[in-house]
């Protein structure tokens, strides 16, 4: 399956967010914690609280739509600070650009046919 995965650690935690066609995880250590279905470019908010030290840390991951640079963006954020921040662009947009490319490539082709007489 083709997925999107931001991955960041913090204090011996591994905090991961998955991003799969129409379905959104969040995995802590390993274990779920957080899901939520429907398109993946939308804004998207996950909570959830790790051990540090004793006390229970609540950790926020945020999802949206980034303009500039082009892409979904993950925050990651420990107690209220952010610790990681990065903007991808899903692989698997990567396959429909393609697709439509080909499909003007095909169209185009086509045409120059059709108006040459072959």
């Amino acid at each position: 399956m083709i997925k999107t995965i931001w991955k960041t650690s913090y204090k011996n935690h591994v905090i991961e967010l998955e991003n799969r066609p129409w379905l959104e995880r969040l995995l802590v250590d390993g274990k779920e914690v957080g899901r939520q279905a429907g398109p993946t470019f939308l804004h998207r908010t996950f909570a959830a609280e790790i051990a540090d030290g004793g006390m229970n840390v609540p950790v926020q991951v945020t999802t949206s739509a980034s303009k500039q640079p082009r892409g979904v963006r993950c925050t990651v954020s420990v107690g209220g600070a952010p610790i990681y921040e990065e903007v991808k662009w899903p692989a698997r947009w990567y396959l429909a650009l393609s697709a439509f490319a080909l499909a003007v490539v095909l169209f185009a082709a086509a045409a120059a046919l059709r108006m040459y007489g072959h």
